[in-house]
């Protein structure tokens, strides 16, 4: 990939969370929370992994959500239950905390989880800034907060999380979609569905 980017070729390339923060170390801890493909694999990747997003050729961090239940994912035999793992509510939180360590920057967190998705998909100009005219959808950050990842205080139906016990330092505090909160201080205040259907556009640049 990053040699086709340095020929001018227009291609991208994002990553998740599980491979930026678990290696096959982590295999005896956390388990079968740990099912996933591609596999997470040794740390070499991982250190691999995290090059291609200082250098930019990694421009996307997404959260690969996969709300399996507790039933399904600790049912029967490991090649028998499904793959994937829940990662929309922990993905911000993970992003966060390296900003505390000194390894990112929280202008390159608006740009993966961000800025960058909604110039490849097109629809910039309402999604990815805070440029006048854009939706008023807005994450506000505490990054001195400290708090632990708890999988039974998770808001998605799957309560599993390969991240559970895990202590972060920088915490999203407060959601605004069009201007109006549904989330504060780590409690879904208005359920009320306010979102409107976005649709990518085709040659995004």
């Amino acid at each position: 990939m990053r040699r086709a980017q340095a020929n001018g070729q227009h291609v991208t390339v994002e990553t998740c969370p599980h491979y930026l923060f678990l290696t096959n170390e982590d295999y005896e801890s956390v388990g079968r929370d740990m099912k996933i493909f591609p596999l997470v694999k040794e740390q070499k990747d991982q250190d691999a992994i995290w090059a291609g997003i200082q250098d930019g050729t990694i421009t996307v961090v997404c959260s690969d959500h996969a709300p399996h239940t507790a039933e399904e994912k600790y049912a029967g035999k490991l090649s028998e239950i499904p793959a994937g793992m829940c990662g929309v509510e922990t993905l911000a939180p993970l992003m966060l905390n390296e900003v505390n360590t000194g390894r990112l920057t929280i202008n390159q967190i608006v740009q993966l989880l961000s800025e960058n998705p909604a110039r490849l998909y097109g629809i910039s100009d309402q999604k990815g800034t805070l440029h006048p005219g854009t939706d008023a959808d807005v994450t506000i950050v505490d990054l001195k907060k400290t708090n632990m990842i708890q999988k039974e205080h998770l808001h998605s139906k799957s309560k599993i999380s390969a991240y559970d016990g895990r202590e972060i330092t920088g915490w999203p505090v407060r959601t605004i979609i069009g201007g109006k909160t549904v989330m504060a201080d780590g409690e879904i205040v208005d359920s009320t569905p306010v979102g409107t259907l976005v649709t990518p556009r085709r040659n995004a640049k």
